[in-house]
């Protein structure tokens, strides 16, 4: 740089408050001029600075009081603001097959022990999953996996679907398959929830909660739940059903006072399911909790003494008395527990039907959910931003008057497909599991086998941040 150039300092962008501030300014002092007299008296100095710069007087004095207490102006505290963006995306069950069959790649073709980190790669790659570790270790949960047992040579733990859950799957399927070996007809009900934004959503996906945990209420004030059921040859005639969820409005808290339940479920199985069902039919469900409902009901272990003993002497129990205590009286109901016995169950049975459950996280061997996924494709193309409630309603009965027996055929043959191929993998898998843990010297104690994802996120880590991408 030359002794007669001079050094510009780069010009810093005026934000808009700032020249709201330089105009009030500019305005003041125009009208200074036009009365050749202040505006304000110098002694009034936050009346002046109030007038010049447009601020409150009051605004103005605290920054003073501020400046003579420390010299300096503190910026204002950032207040927490409730997102208004879209809801957050929702992992479906196209791409929870997909990491499923990736999981099961590693062990049966690539002969590898998974973990979060080698398999969100390989998602990323297969087929360009937009989220993190913490979202795939949340998926994963959702979908029943568990990190289990510790390696002697590594920190890191291998992802293996709980062991219950494949217990489940194989009763289901021993159970359906040798159903299919019989003319019964298998109908498959589903529940699918839909907000404005058509945020489509199953109403159930794991297991009933063990008690005392919550179960949380999905369903918001502006959303409709539409039930029906179907099987090979299509919709069951005159049963498709749309719920609307209703809230209070004096309620702060909006109490739901209309919800999907188990009352509204029997009344849909007693008055629209069973009179359009064919003879001996199989009716396959989820688990959720409004479909298990026990005829019989044991008492809680926090109930009264007298609501156990009274219990008890209804399943021929002599020996139960008030005096007793409560450990000796849950000790009791526990030897006396009876065989589990739903309602649904009973009303169905007593026609003539029968009813299976799906194994927990399997929503895949529900042919619905292939329904479902043309009937969203058929929607989400003609959504525009806006669209009221009653619209995608009206979008919705369109595209499910568009769906025919023949799709149906073929989602009912492609979970059939599915069907045998988790029969296959499962009789494999084990053996093929066990030779990788034992060659890598996996150590699986009972004292912390397993671990749900949700205290200990750094053990399948490289050492990085843990943030989604």
């Amino acid at each position: 740089m030359s002794a007669h150039q001079s050094y510009k300092r780069p010009r810093r962008q005026i934000r808009s408050q700032e020249r709201a501030v330089i105009a009030n300014v500019i305005v003041a002092m125009e009208k200074e001029k036009e009365l050749n007299a202040l505006l304000c008296p110098l002694s009034h100095n936050s009346s002046r600075v109030a007038e010049y710069t447009g601020a409150s007087k009051r605004t103005i004095q605290r920054i003073n009081a501020e400046l003579k207490a420390s010299g300096t102006v503190n910026p204002p505290e950032k207040r927490y603001r409730r997102p208004t963006g879209p809801k957050r995306e929702i992992v479906d069950d196209f791409d929870k097959a997909i990491i499923r069959k990736t999981i099961d790649d590693f062990y049966l073709k690539k002969r590898k022990v998974p973990c979060v980190v080698s398999l969100l790669t390989e998602l990323k790659s297969n087929m360009d999953f937009p989220y993190g570790r913490d979202k795939l270790r949340q998926t994963l949960i959702e979908m029943g996996y568990v990190r289990v047992g510790k390696s002697i040579d590594s920190k890191r733990r291998p992802l293996l679907e709980r062991r219950e859950n494949i217990d489940c799957r194989y009763a289901y399927l021993e159970k359906i398959m040798e159903i299919r070996q019989t003319a019964s007809p298998i109908f498959y009900v589903y529940e699918q929830w839909i907000d404005c934004g058509f945020i489509v959503k199953k109403c159930w996906q794991g297991p009933t909660p063990a008690k005392g945990h919550k179960v949380e209420n999905i369903v918001d004030s502006n959303s409709v739940i539409m039930v029906n059921i179907g099987s090979e040859k299509g919709y069951l005639p005159n049963a498709q059903y749309v719920f609307r969820t209703e809230f209070s409005t004096g309620d702060k808290h909006g109490q739901t006072i209309k919800e999907w339940n188990h009352d509204n479920f029997c009344k849909w199985i007693e008055e629209k399911v069973i009179p359009n069902l064919p003879e001996s039919s199989v009716i396959v469900m989820d688990d959720a909790p409004y479909h298990k409902k026990l005829i019989n009901r044991p008492p809680s272990y926090y109930a009264t003494k007298a609501v156990m003993v009274g219990w008890l002497a209804s399943r021929g129990c002599g020996e139960a008395d008030v005096s007793m205590r409560k450990t000796h009286l849950v000790k009791l109901i526990e030897k006396h527990m009876p065989p589990e016995e739903y309602v649904v169950d009973s009303i169905l049975e007593t026609h003539g039907h029968r009813v299976v459950r799906l194994p927990p996280y399997n929503g895949d061997l529900n042919p619905s959910e292939l329904i479902w996924g043309q009937i969203k494709n058929e929607v989400q193309s003609k959504i525009v931003d806006g669209s009221t409630m009653e619209k995608i309603l009206n979008l919705t009965s369109q595209a499910l008057m568009k769906v025919k027996p023949e799709d149906w055929k073929r989602c009912c043959n492609q979970v059939v497909k599915l069907e045998k191929d988790y029969w296959n993998k499962d009789e494999i898998m084990d053996d093929v599991i066990d030779g990788f843990l034992v060659d890598a010297a996996y150590d699986f104690g009972r004292s912390n086998d397993e671990d749900d994802g949700g205290s200990e996120t750094h053990d399948d880590t490289d050492g990085e941040e843990d943030d989604d991408d």
